[in-house]
């Protein structure tokens, strides 16, 4: 570990941390100009990503940096690839086309920011349902909202278990490992779903 670089709001040139991890094997960028920069001076290093950072940003990465810059790159991502096929996956797709039609290349294009939205959202419908179904509509409100939450324990067919307890207030477990290719002008799943590790 070289360290860790977190440069001024609005930073756009990243002269002084692209010097310090010139030599690395390994980067987690959070930009795409870093990137950029970082390639552009010949550096060669394996890029790290994490989804809200990189498949969440897809297009923005896509469009500054060039496949040439993050083919290869490796992900861990909790919510999938455009391309998979899973009902929750096919439900996004499917809202999508009805609600935003002629616009669903672009939107995928940005990345995964409203696919996982949508599995984030509609796990929390799932649990106002679980909620509404033990106290009834008319009494629904915060605490019964929290009380269904924190027995909350769903699996969603393709992915993976989620839910809390009293104590744990990440619904998200597993992750899979992903590689970003130029070929398939996407993501390409290396792993099937992996538990955290505490």
């Amino acid at each position: 570990m070289v360290g860790t670089y977190l440069p001024p709001v609005g930073t756009s040139i990243w002269a002084g941390e692209i010097e310090a991890t010139k030599g690395c094997d390994y980067v987690f960028p959070m930009f795409a100009n870093y990137v950029r920069d970082f390639r552009a001076r010949g550096y060669q290093a394996t890029l790290l990503s994490a989804a809200v950072i990189g498949s969440g940003n897809f297009g923005n990465f896509v469009d500054v940096c060039g496949w040439g810059n993050i083919d290869g790159t490796i992900e861990t991502m909790s919510t999938g690839w455009w391309d998979e096929q899973y009902p929750l996956a096919e439900l996004a797709k499917g809202v999508l086309h009805n609600y935003r039609p002629g616009q669903e290349q672009e939107i995928m294009h940005e990345g995964m920011m409203y696919s996982g939205i949508f599995r984030g959202t509609y796990m929390m419908y799932d649990i106002v349902r679980q909620a509404v179904d033990e106290v009834g509509a008319e009494n629904f409100d915060g605490q019964a909202f929290c009380d269904a939450a924190v027995k909350f324990n769903k699996s969603y067919e393709g992915l993976y278990e989620v839910g809390f307890t009293e104590t744990e207030r990440t619904a998200t477990k597993y992750y899979a490992i992903y590689k970003w290719s130029a070929e398939q002008n996407g993501l390409v799943k290396l792993t099937g779903w992996l538990p955290l590790i505490d």
